[in-house]
């Protein structure tokens, strides 16, 4: 098998002609056409003004960690400047093994694809060849991610000691690779005592094994909002995650239209963006509309103060609905929205227990009752206390709304 990290210093990137959002499993005939075609791919990782910004020196104050083990989670506490931050994580990442988890996933996708594409061509399918077809999504996306980020990225592979294309084909990963989730926002008559609360179901590829390393990551920025990164160690974007003003994001895939093309922002970067610089569901509207897309997204963006708001998005438009709009796409309930793969289980739920509802029902009867088999991962944020519960799938065969939940706070 060929090192995931050789030390070639450029893969070849094979041109993926038409990149859809899809589970990785179903890549096969992506890959066969990239092993018979032979095309190289022309794209550029940025413009030259930007890349010429990035090639020079990068002088920044320190930036300050902390680190704790909680539950088998990571807890790390970053703050300072973008690429500084990038670098205390990268080198916290370094002691803690980030290099052979890199390693672990890129094999574990490796080895989902030969699954896919059968005994014939299971033998041309290697850790390269993945980590080509996901520098080629990510070059298509590079142009289109914010500066900061690119900056957090390139400090974490200098602190890591990693190579960047490495960092760069593993942040590719998540919009390479969306599938279905559950997402549900209720607040005063539709929850027991009136506060709001939110979760976000996250039922994802258990093979890749990122569930045995989950952390979350608060990252204090110099301007903005600190934002609470909930997801595994060495993702920089936010798959879930809240920030200081209580505004919590839910992400789900919402099927493969067309003109899916990955020529925008990358999903996780987009809500890094979202819980940065939006205190309100009306600030993030502003974000997520002037951002290039990607791939086809259902978000809820929730907050205890304002009316959350459920947004269908797609590489060309957006939609946003409020709570209690029976013409949605899925009929909202008052002072209610929620989305999931199963629907009609989860509306059956919601209409029995609406006035009801509370943090404790979500986690211990709601949530399992409509997670897939590939939950990896359950939050349940409490936007009016400023806090919120995890769950992460113990192992490949078991679901995150089976097990337990740790709670973290920003008013620790």
């Amino acid at each position: 098998m060929t090192p995931w990290n050789s030390a070639s210093p450029a893969r070849t990137r094979r041109a993926a002609r038409s990149v859809p959002g899809t589970a990785l499993c179903g890549l096969a005939l992506t890959c066969i056409a990239l092993l018979t075609t032979g095309c190289v791919s022309s794209a550029v990782t940025r413009t030259d003004l930007y890349q010429g910004y990035f090639d020079e020196p990068i002088r920044t104050p320190a930036a300050t960690i902390s680190h704790e083990v909680r539950d088998g989670t990571h807890v790390i506490r970053l703050a300072g400047d973008e690429y500084a931050m990038g670098v205390a994580y990268g080198k916290k990442a370094a002691e803690l093994g980030i290099a052979s988890i890199y390693r672990e996933i890129l094999e574990n996708a490796t080895a989902l694809l030969r699954e896919d594409v059968g005994d014939e061509y299971a033998s041309v399918i290697s850790v390269e060849l993945v980590t080509d077809l996901l520098l080629e999504a990510w070059s298509r996306m590079e142009p289109f991610t914010p500066d900061y980020a690119l900056r957090m990225l390139r400090g974490f592979a200098d602190g890591s000691g990693l190579p960047l294309e490495d960092v760069h084909a593993l942040h590719a990963i998540p919009d390479f690779t969306e599938t279905s989730c559950s997402a549900l926002w209720a607040t005063g008559s539709a929850t027991a005592d009136g506060s709001s609360l939110q979760i976000r179901v996250l039922d994802y590829i258990m093979g890749l094994g990122i569930q045995k390393y989950p952390a979350v990551v608060f990252m204090e920025f110099p301007t903005g909002h600190t934002v609470a990164n909930v997801g595994w160690l060495g993702l920089l974007g936010v798959i879930s995650g809240m920030n200081d003003a209580g505004l919590a994001v839910s992400e789900m895939g919402y099927g493969d239209p067309d003109g899916e093309n990955l020529r925008g922002a990358p999903m996780p970067f987009l809500l890094l963006d979202v819980l940065r610089w939006a205190r309100t569901p009306g600030e993030a509207s502003g974000i997520v509309r002037a951002t290039p897309r990607t791939n086809s997204y259902v978000y809820i963006v929730g907050t205890a103060e304002e009316r959350a708001l459920l947004f269908v998005t797609d590489a060309y438009a957006v939609t946003s609905y409020e709570p209690g709009v029976p013409d949605a796409p899925v009929a909202q309930l008052p002072d209610m929205l929620q989305a999931g793969h199963y629907q009609e289980r989860m509306d059956e739920l919601v209409a029995e227990r609406h006035g009801e509802i509370s943090d404790r029902w979500l986690r211990e009867e709601f949530i399992p009752r409509i997670a897939m088999d590939s939950n990896l991962q359950s939050v349940v944020y409490d936007l009016t206390n400023l806090r919120f519960h995890v769950a992460n799938a113990p192992d490949t065969s078991r679901r995150a709304a089976d097990a337990s939940y740790t709670t973290f706070a920003f008013r620790e």
